[in-house]
């Protein structure tokens, strides 16, 4: 009996993938390894960013062409709108909130594909933001929010400072985090970071802004008795100068090196003696994943995504938002009590990877994706 060939391989679904900018911040590297995630699952992903940055050449090296929307003052949505007309892929999917927007506004008037926007923080300020979500709420299918916290958020009355979205099509997919590359890394050299052959070090990585409160940090350290620790502060961002001059005008902040935006960050948690992150609201951070990924001890601020995925005592110490005693008081026990606080960061170690698997992130992404391009293809949306 002959035998019937076999069936050719679908084609590659094209897939739109949007984003603010490229610089290598959290929400950036967790894109990367979604958008290549989905490139190994059926998908043929082009690349849009409003600005450029370093992780353009992650998407080139695995064959992900790139496209920049900044060749008119501020942004330029041609390219992605001919790209939506000539290759009319069934799906867009954007991240961050000027990367969203656009997405939104662009994909209505090229060909409506159905649209997936992720939500990465649970923003609180007064920035026009949250209503301009709603009011571009019939544009989107999906909302994916990185936790629970932050999808409450969403989904709060406005009156009550929420998102005000609607509750069918905002779901939650949460943040993953690449454990070999954490654990395995060497700690990086003290001499080349200007420390002393031994004492503790604490490391803060993260964009210097109001949301991080790298001021509560600072005050922090000066409160804390440990006259031979140390503490790195990695990351650029609007209060960098302060952060600068804050070191050179202090007594502490002699012991306090401000690094700028690094590219070794797993080399510098191997490095710490715990991790710290101050934030006065977040979504998911990817950096205590990767704290915890790294074996480091975290003492971070009880906040949204942080309070979902760690316990206080269990796997991290955590503190009110802006208390800068307890923040000190938390640093100092976490440096007085070594051997209970590594106990501490294996704990928390084995609950990030128990829960944030890449391959389950980007297979969520992708039944997420198909979910919305069939529902949009039948005509139906929840939440309508």
């Amino acid at each position: 009996m002959p035998v019937s060939p076999p069936d050719p391989p679908a084609a590659p679904l094209p897939l739109a993938a949007v984003i603010t900018e490229l610089d290598p911040g959290g929400a950036e590297q967790a894109f990367v390894r979604v958008v290549l995630g989905l490139k190994g699952r059926g998908w043929a992903p082009h690349m849009f960013a409003l600005r450029g940055g370093s992780l353009r050449e992650s998407f080139i090296s695995a064959g992900v062409p790139v496209t920049l929307m900044d060749s008119l003052p501020g942004v330029d949505p041609r390219p992605l709108r001919r790209y939506l007309r000539q290759e009319r892929p069934p799906a867009v999917l954007s991240f961050l909130f000027h990367a969203n927007l656009l997405t939104r506004l662009t994909a209505a008037s090229a060909g409506r594909p159905a649209v997936v926007c992720g939500v990465r923080v649970a923003e609180r300020r007064r920035n026009g933001h949250r209503l301009l979500d709603r009011l571009t709420a019939p544009l989107v299918d999906r909302w994916v929010c990185v936790g629970e916290s932050v999808r409450r958020f969403c989904v709060a009355s406005p009156l009550a400072g929420g998102g005000g979205l609607p509750v069918a099509r905002v779901v939650t997919i949460p943040n993953g985090v690449d454990a070999e590359r954490w654990a395995d890394a060497a700690p990086a050299d003290r001499a080349a970071l200007r420390l002393p052959p031994h004492g503790p070090v604490l490391l803060f990585a993260g964009r210097l802004d109001v949301q991080k409160d790298p001021d509560t940090l600072l005050e922090a350290f000066a409160r804390l008795d440990r006259r031979d620790a140390h503490l790195l502060i990695a990351g650029d961002g609007p209060l960098a100068e302060r952060v600068r001059l804050w070191a050179a005008t202090n007594l502490a902040g002699e012991r306090v090196r401000t690094l700028g935006r690094r590219d070794d960050l797993p080399a510098l948690m191997r490095l710490a003696d715990a991790f710290v992150l101050p934030s006065r609201w977040e979504g998911t951070p990817n950096v205590l994943l990767e704290a915890a990924a790294a074996g480091v001890p975290i003492v971070a601020t009880a906040v949204d995504g942080t309070a979902e995925v760690f316990t206080h005592k269990e796997t991290a110490r955590l503190v009110p938002v802006g208390d800068t005693a307890a923040l000190a008081e938390e640093l100092r026990w976490t440096l007085d009590h070594p051997a209970d606080a590594a106990a501490m960061a294996e704990r928390a170690r084995a609950v990030v990877l128990q829960n944030h698997c890449w391959e389950a992130v980007v297979a969520a992404y992708d039944a997420l994706l198909r979910e919305a391009i069939s529902e949009r293809a039948a005509g139906r949306r929840p939440g309508r």
